[in-house]
């Protein structure tokens, strides 16, 4: 998460914030009880990197402390998605395994698994697996 941070800061401009606040909904995982996080307002440039930190954190695959935002530690939105009720047509839905998001990586239609959790269809794939 290091790389992201860094290149956050370098391509991000200085007011990302201010152009972004109102606008970005992250969804965070809060992880003391895990429940759904939506955050669209943004104090600063580094609290919005924070809170796009948080929302790239996958627990085992990053490691066992969770970054911080405002203080309290987040992991990555899709794993309480299932709990979620803000979810909607303008939606626009990021995973950096293959499924029915509107961002990520195209398989081939071989996935031997597939099932749904709530309005997330997830594919157990070869190629998935080898993401982990």
């Amino acid at each position: 998460l290091r790389l992201l941070r860094r290149t956050l800061h370098k391509f991000l401009p200085p007011n990302a914030h201010e152009l972004v606040s109102g606008k970005l909904h992250i969804i965070l995982t809060r992880l003391h009880d895990w429940r759904s996080v939506t955050v669209s307002e943004f104090a600063s440039k580094e609290e919005l990197i924070q809170a796009v930190t948080c929302s790239c954190f996958v627990p085992l695959y990053f490691g066992f402390s969770p970054p911080k935002f405002r203080g309290v530690r987040y992991v990555d939105g899709e794993l309480a998605m299932w709990r979620a009720d803000f979810v909607s047509r303008t939606t626009i839905t990021i995973s950096a395994f293959a499924g029915e998001y509107d961002i990520c990586p195209k398989d081939g239609p071989a996935a031997f698994l597939t099932f749904q959790l709530s309005d997330c269809i997830f594919q157990i794939s070869k190629m998935n697996i080898c993401r982990l």
